[in-house]
């Protein structure tokens, strides 16, 4: 397993955004749109260090390291606590798991593994103490081993740091219930004073899934010394403490080993806390094994965070122009810290900016300038800042730094520098829709994209509005590096007219008009059984409807509860349709 970090290239990069969000209302459709303005602004989550979270990254049982410490990389456990139990309340279940690789479910007591194999045996530093000779190891386990793959037991004996011997007991087939298993320990070289036992679940060198294995009730057999916790009753959590929303190195001093990289501060540019981080000798897994690295840095946290597959990220909703906060620094010998964003747009391509962090005794402002094409979406950022790695191009770690460095960082923020000279409103075109429920929508020209939420990128559109519903585009400026959205609601409305098709007719007479609403229609006498009288607003929309019996061609109608403007009557007989405009004051 490797720790990917990307490559980095010194150029700077400008970046622009800005969101809003419009509702227009047109007066002329017949339509209902609804007109709403919003303003967003982004800011580097948790970016002065304030909010600070014990993590919890899984349970553990005492005394015991599992490979959890591993596993937890791809985001599954491979050792947990059972009930399923032979004796006492819990038991250790052992699980090999596929993620992107095949992860043998392990387990070994006080000490670390640090190099070597099956075949030439392990080294190992720390161990169980132990007194006198033991003729062996027993315990009770249950299991499940493939065919063509092996689970291991591994018992190893030390005296003064060096090996006095060792015996791996393999693991076939079966067993459904709990089987006790001795393993007998001859030829030791000497009296040992340390002991190291260690389960897999597979073979290491060949790993094969599908194997699990139940421990519980361990001790040696020859002498009085006890297994730690080899009942496996004890467990604790695996946590540490971060700063929300931030992935420090204190992750890989955790698992593997190490000092706290990352700690929270009151030495502070503003308010109560700021971090600081130091390089720090942790163990880190490496293709070949386990080593070691100076390590000091800062990257966006996320629950389902996967190293081996992407750099974690923060999401934004602007386009910025680049990374502004406060730093200090102070180096070991001639280390230099350094300071990066990857930046994503909505196609997956990633732009990238650094900057070193040259020595600071005090605080001190800077900018990480961004650049990237004009038409682009940028949908995340991700940040990283650290005290004396370099990141080679070939994304292999260069432990060029030594341990002892600090950074100081504070008041991380996302800089936003759109144009805001530039608007963006969508526009309707046809003059009327009633009776097609069609519209016609236009992002206007001079952008240097549309997209549109019904997948079209063309300047205008044509919809078929049968039932209420909306309709957004988003577009990017040609000029700058902003990107601006508008959404138009739209819904036929029942009892449209097409006010732009009707005419004043010379048959009907309104009067008072303009008037206070009181009006009286005079018919010609020709005219005569009822009628249909409609009133409509400015924007089609029906205000009032009433069956009328004209006596002579005259009616007279009171529409003073109307608000003052303009509107369309229609007047609908059994030989004619008659319009008229009313303006009432």
């Amino acid at each position: 397993m490797k720790i990917i970090f990307y490559s980095l290239s010194f150029h700077t990069f400008v970046l622009l955004k800005r969101m809003t969000m419009k509702k227009i209302l047109a007066t002329t459709l017949f339509f209902l749109v609804i007109y709403i303005v919003t303003g967003h602004s982004q800011t580097v989550p948790n970016g002065g260090f304030e909010n600070w979270e014990t993590r919890v990254l899984y349970e553990e049982p005492a005394e015991w390291t599992t490979g959890n410490m591993l596993s937890f990389l791809f985001n599954v456990t491979v050792a947990s606590k059972t009930t399923d139990s032979y004796c006492g309340d819990y038991a250790l279940r052992l699980d090999t798991r596929v993620t992107d690789e095949t992860i043998p479910g392990f387990a070994f007591s006080n000490g670390m593994i640090t190099t070597g194999n099956m075949d030439e045996g392990f080294q190992f530093s720390g161990g169980i103490p132990v007194s006198g000779s033991p003729t062996g190891l027993s315990g009770f386990f249950k299991y499940n081993i493939p065919f063509l793959d092996v689970g291991l037991i591994l018992v190893a004996f030390k005296k003064d740091g060096n090996s006095v011997g060792q015996v791996i007991y393999p693991l076939l087939f079966s067993s459904s219930t709990y089987t006790k298993i001795d393993i007998p320990v001859s030829d030791l070289s000497d009296v040992p004073d340390s002991a190291f036992i260690a389960f897999a679940t597979t073979n290491p060198d060949d790993p094969r899934t599908g194997g699990w294995i139940q421990v519980d009730s361990l001790w040696f057999t020859g002498i009085e010394d006890t297994v730690p916790n080899g009942n496996f009753e004890s467990w604790q959590e695996a946590a540490y403490f971060e700063p929300t929303s931030w992935l420090t190195g204190n992750l890989f001093s955790h698992l593997f080993g190490g000092d706290t990289s990352a700690t929270r501060t009151e030495d502070a540019y503003a308010g109560n806390y700021a971090i600081r981080i130091e390089s720090v000798e942790t163990l880190v897994p490496d293709d070949d094994g386990i080593i070691y690295a100076n390590m000091g840095y800062i990257m966006p946290y996320s629950e389902s965070v996967n190293l081996n597959e992407s750099m974690p990220a923060f999401p934004v909703d602007i386009n910025p122009s680049g990374l502004t906060g406060y730093y200090k620094f102070q180096p070991f010998e001639n280390d230099t810290a350094l300071i990066m964003a990857i930046l994503t747009d909505s196609k997956g391509n990633e732009y990238t900016a650094v900057r070193p962090l040259p020595a600071s005794a005090d605080y001190t402002e800077f900018k990480l300038d961004f650049s990237y094409p004009l038409n682009v979406l940028i949908t995340q950022v991700s940040i990283i800042a650290n005290t004396s790695l370099y990141f080679d191009p070939s994304t292999q770690i260069q432990n060029l730094g030594e341990s002892g460095s600090v950074l100081f960082l504070d008041e991380l923020n996302l800089a936003d520098a759109c144009n805001y000279s530039e608007t963006f409103t969508i526009e309707t075109l046809q003059e009327n829709v009633c009776g097609n429920d069609t519209a016609i929508l236009s992002a206007g020209e001079g952008w240097g994209s549309i997209t549109w939420s019904t997948g079209d990128t063309t300047e205008e559109i044509t919809v078929v509005v049968d039932e209420p519903m909306e309709v957004s585009a988003l577009v990017t400026s040609a000029t700058s590096w902003c990107f601006y959205t508008d959404t138009i609601r739209l819904a036929p409305l029942d009892g449209c007219v097409n006010l732009n098709t009707t005419h004043n007719s010379d048959d009907l007479r309104i009067y008072p008009n303009p008037g206070n609403g009181l009006i009286n229609i005079d018919l010609e006498d020709k005219y005569t059984g009822e009628i249909l009288l409609e009133v409509y607003n400015e924007t089609g929309q029906l205000v009032f409807r009433k069956t009328l019996s004209p006596k002579g061609g005259y009616v007279a109608i009171d529409l003073s509860e109307l608000k003052k403007g303009l509107y369309y009557i229609k007047i609908t007989s059994l030989v004619k349709t008659f319009n008229k405009t009313l303006l009432i004051e």
